[in-house]
């Protein structure tokens, strides 16, 4: 399984905390079965700043001490862009994206879609990249009606919903969402959005739900097939991606 979100990377946001608790993270992630993991640290200016070469020395040192502690898991880039930031970053190209060039991740407020969102996603297609919005089950227009998806997905914006929403412990709004999104055919893949080692039940217990939730193919493709595409990794075995 690959994951495309994940706040995996020690001390650069509210994700771990150390380097000890990233490789408990890691560790934890290999034994459910991810074999990648794209580390997606937040991308706002006002909360969290480190620069793209920060980032990836930061990887590649995490990604050395995964190896040296035998956990076989590949650490892939990418960054969680706020939409209140991110045509300013676009702009600076600042833009953490993942390995496929043209896909990058985009989150909006919890309080619901940006103004003119529509614009928004044109400008990025005329850039040619490819949007993939986090956890879109936590929207509350798509919590009201997931047609509200619709017109994102005819802009071509890639779908993600988070493992631990499928999880009982999780509010109800949300859970109810992530369960008719998926049965809809309306999501593209599920991440664990995981940020400390206490997430991780949630996350397993969130698999546990798909498994039981969708069929065996569909699984396949939500957790491997279109995350694979996604970030520029073929299926198969850890550590034989591109």
């Amino acid at each position: 399984m690959i994951d495309l979100h994940c706040h995996l990377l020690p001390g650069v946001d509210d994700g771990s905390e150390s380097m000890e608790e990233s490789l408990e993270m890691a560790r934890a992630l290999a034994g459910l079965g991810f074999r990648a993991v794209c580390c997606t640290p937040h991308v706002q200016v006002a909360m969290f700043s480190r620069s793209t070469e920060e980032l990836q020395e930061l990887r590649d040192k995490l990604q050395i001490a995964v190896t040296r502690a035998g956990i076989p898991l590949e650490l892939l880039p990418g960054g969680e862009h706020h939409a209140s930031e991110v045509l300013e970053v676009l702009a600076g190209d600042r833009l953490l994206r993942y390995r496929r060039r043209d896909a990058f991740l985009l989150e909006f407020s919890l309080r619901g879609f940006p103004p003119r969102v529509d614009e928004m996603l044109f400008r990025f297609q005329l850039k040619g990249l490819t949007v993939v919005l986090a956890h879109v089950e936590r929207y509350p227009e798509v919590q009201a009606d997931p047609r509200a998806l619709a017109p994102l997905r005819e802009r071509g914006v890639q779908c993600l919903v988070n493992l631990s929403s499928l999880a009982r412990r999780w509010d109800a709004a949300s859970q109810a969402s992530a369960r008719t999104l998926l049965q809809a055919g309306l999501v593209d893949a599920v991440s664990s959005d995981l940020h400390d080692p206490d997430g991780v039940e949630a996350v397993a217990e969130g698999l546990a739900a798909l498994r039981e939730l969708v069929d065996p193919s569909a699984f396949e493709r939500l957790t491997d097939t279109t995350p694979a595409i996604l970030a520029g990794l073929e299926p198969g075995p850890a550590g034989q991606g591109a």
